[in-house]
């Protein structure tokens, strides 16, 4: 991963699905501090980003459902590859 201030973190897997649906490059993942089972997703911190932030946390996002579907899937599937990895 590049330096903290390029990147934009999240525990929000919704809106995480949404920014990969949307073409965004995942950074990487790193296990919540908390010690649950939750993560923490890290995104470059690009101005793409940033605008799709707005636009998703103001309700005016558009996203394919089967683009978002996917994405959903595929972080999943590095969590549950996470998990098991422990």
């Amino acid at each position: 991963m590049k330096s903290n201030e390029n990147i934009i973190k999240t525990e929000n897997f919704y809106f995480s699905a949404f920014l990969i649906a949307e073409g965004c490059e995942l950074a990487g993942i790193e296990p919540s501090v908390s010690g649950t089972n939750h993560y923490t997703f890290c995104f470059y911190n690009t101005e793409t980003v940033k605008q799709l932030k707005e636009e998703f946390f103001s309700l005016r996002s558009v996203v394919k459902p089967q683009d978002f579907a996917n994405a959903q899937r595929i972080l999943k599937s590095i969590i549950l590859n996470l998990n098991q990895q422990c």
